[in-house]
């Protein structure tokens, strides 16, 4: 069996990004995202030259822009933001990607099936997750921000392995590589309807 594409969904600051890192470094795996095409309307639209999570705009904290302008997106069309991404990989030809922002559950139901994926779900204390997102981020998430229905459709997504990221970023890399070189052996799939 060769390696497969791979999604990875969790909260937010649980270490889905430090899980992309290590498998674009030691597999080499291209790195897609679901939330591209938001970033570069936000910086279009206000001449940013980049996104920082710690930025407001007319005092509305970046992630909450993007949040809301994702969801007013989903209401026009839920699958406009999948069908760029899956434009994006066949304009490319990447075989071998990693999807690390998967938040919804048409995201892996579709993406699932047009490749044959590997996905992911990080879980993550809530005081770890928040300790880790003031410390990468410099903000401190809001209530609503953590309540987000991008937060909350990440319990009900389908995965194939879960990681536990409570402990040492070694720990973290010893399971990320422990599934990657298993490539969905059967014995250790968890589940995925």
């Amino acid at each position: 069996m060769g390696l497969k594409p791979v999604l990875v969904t969790g909260q937010m600051g649980s270490g889905k990004t430090s899980i992309a890192n290590r498998i674009i470094t030691q597999y080499k795996y291209s790195k897609i995202s679901m939330a591209d095409w938001i970033k570069q309307t936000v910086e279009q639209h206000y001449g940013l030259q980049g996104i920082d999570k710690s930025m407001s705009i007319k005092d509305k904290p970046m992630r909450t822009i993007l949040q809301e302008m994702g969801m007013f997106m989903r209401k026009v069309d839920s699958d406009w933001h999948i069908d760029e991404v899956l434009n994006r990989i066949h304009k490319t030809g990447i075989k071998l990607f990693i999807i690390d922002d998967i938040r919804f559950i048409n995201e892996v139901k579709l993406i699932y099936e047009k490749y044959d994926c590997i996905t992911i779900k990080v879980e993550c204390d809530k005081i770890k997750r928040l300790e880790r997102i003031i410390l990468r981020d410099i903000v401190v998430p809001t209530e609503s921000q953590l309540k987000d229905t991008s937060e909350i459709e990440i319990n009900d997504i389908p995965y194939d392995y879960v990681i536990n990221n409570n402990g040492t970023l070694n720990e973290l890399f010893d399971q990320t590589d422990r599934i990657i070189r298993s490539n969905l052996n059967e014995s250790t799939k968890v589940s995925h309807s």
